[in-house]
C-alpha cells in the first residue's frame, strides 16, 4: 500500500460498493452491509497505517488495493471527473 487521497479511498470503496452516507466538510462516512467506513476529508494524503485500519474490515488486501489504485489511476481526466468527490 501506499498513502493515497482521501479521494481515492473514497472511488475505491465506491468501487466495492459502498455508498456514501453521511458528508460534512471533515469526513465521509461510506456505509455497505451495515459497516461504516469514515474517510477524513482534510489530510492531504491517508497514511498507511490509517488505510490498513481503514480498510482491514472491508475485505480489500494489499493486491485488490493495488488492482483497484491501477484501475482509479488509469481512468483518462474525464472519467476522474465524471466521479463525483461528494
Amino acid at each position: 500500500m501506499k498513502p493515497i487521497p482521501p479521494t481515492i479511498l473514497k472511488r475505491m470503496l465506491e468501487m466495492c460498493d459502498y455508498k456514501l452516507i453521511q458528508s460534512d466538510d471533515i469526513t465521509w462516512l461510506m456505509e455497505s452491509n451495515g459497516h461504516i467506513v469514515p474517510i477524513p476529508q482534510t489530510m492531504k494524503l491517508v497514511p498507511i497505517d490509517v488505510l490498513e485500519g481503514l480498510l482491514g474490515p472491508t475485505g480489500i488486501d494489499e493486491d485488490t488495493f493495488k488492482a483497484l489504485l491501477a484501475t482509479i489511476e488509469g481512468q483518462s481526466p474525464a472519467q476522474s471527473a465524471s466521479a463525483s468527490p461528494n
